[in-house]
């Protein structure tokens, strides 16, 4: 199935169609957590914790880099020990790691829903901070805001826009996007994946 989001609004506001809002709209409703990825105040992307809407928004849109779970997978056991859903957003081999994590622990996880996306590989985070580093000194100033697809060129588009501090306009890029869709940054188990078949890990 394809499935997208009814409301106009809440689809603008995401990357793609916001299947991931609606379904964590009911996880959140039943006052379950959900976790997933959101990018930080210095731009790397870690996988944070949300219990209601304003939270599970940060994790809204793409993220074009390998989100950190440090510390994390404990959280969701604890939460499920605790009689809550929950919802786990990742990549297929996130999601492989926090169901052996679980299982190792003997946590019931009976009132987990894991959601996964077809993953395209992942770009190490020191490939990302250094992307970082070049585009401010590129530009002669401190980046403000990240945009890794910015619907602004269209539903389509990948064009990677920058805030810089001192600039009028947002910088268009679209040099890191070129080496994601030439396959050569992503991280070395990313070209010998287990999961890059319908044998998917997620619900």
């Amino acid at each position: 199935f394809g499935v997208k989001h009814k409301e106009l609004e809440v689809r603008e506001s995401s990357r793609s169609g916001a299947a991931f809002v609606g379904f964590t709209d009911v996880i959140l409703k039943k006052g379950g957590v959900v976790y997933g990825a959101a990018v930080q105040d210095d731009f790397s992307v870690q996988h944070i914790r949300a219990t209601n809407a304003k939270q599970r928004d940060c994790m809204k849109k793409a993220k074009y880099v390998q989100s950190s779970t440090v510390g994390i997978y404990p959280m969701v056991a604890d939460d499920l020990k605790a009689g809550l859903d929950v919802l786990f957003s990742g990549t297929p081999c996130q999601i492989a790691g926090l169901r052996s994590y679980l299982l190792e622990k003997k946590i019931d996880s009976e009132r987990l829903v894991c959601c996964d996306m077809i993953c395209h590989g992942v770009p190490s985070p020191a490939i990302w901070k250094k992307y970082l580093e070049y585009i401010s000194e590129k530009y002669h100033g401190e980046i403000l805001k990240v945009n890794f697809r910015d619907k602004d060129f269209g539903w389509d588009s990948h064009f990677e826009t920058f805030l810089i501090k001192g600039k009028k306009k947002k910088i268009v890029e679209r040099d890191y996007t070129d080496l994601f869709y030439q396959h050569i940054m992503f991280r070395p188990s990313c070209y010998n994946c287990p999961f890059a078949n319908v044998y998917r890990p997620g619900d």
